[in-house]
């Protein structure tokens, strides 16, 4: 009776294990199954992505060159605008006729204006050469480079 209680008990464990085995082949073919479903839905993601991607280029592209064309018909606006105003003031002009002496002192100043910033560049760059030599100035030395 032993003996058959045992064999029964090792008969049921076999047909457990079968069992056992049967569904574990199973479920390693549902985690296969579900692998390549998640491997397939990364690829729909990365797909996807690079639309995305592209779509925004697309749209900043888009953005941009309205941007540029808001900005050319502005600047076309406002050159028309000065264009007009340039025709009245020449109207004008021509109607007002300027006086040469008065054209002739204008021409002067600003003659005078050049020669005076050129002469403030000049003292500039004796300047910057004296810190950059580390030597100290003084008034004696700026005269006597200009007149040289």
């Amino acid at each position: 009776m032993l003996l058959t209680n045992i064999l029964c008990c090792c008969a049921s464990t076999v047909t457990e294990m079968k069992d056992l085995k049967v569904k574990n082949r199973q479920l390693y073919e549902t985690i296969d199954e579900l692998r390549s479903e998640h491997v397939s839905l990364k690829e729909q993601v990365s797909k996807l992505e690079e639309e995305l991607a592209a779509q925004y280029l697309r749209y900043r592209d888009e953005f941009d060159a309205r941007k540029l064309l808001i900005a050319d018909v502005n600047e076309l606006r406002y050159q028309k605008e000065e264009l007009l105003a340039a025709r009245c003031n020449t109207e004008t002009q021509a109607t007002d006729k300027e006086d040469s002496v008065m054209l002739r002192i204008a021409l002067k100043s600003v003659i005078l204006l050049c020669f005076c910033s050129l002469c403030c560049l000049y003292l500039q760059i004796i300047c910057l050469y004296m810190v950059a030599r580390n030597t100290p100035l003084n008034q004696h030395q700026i005269i006597n480079n200009q007149e040289k």
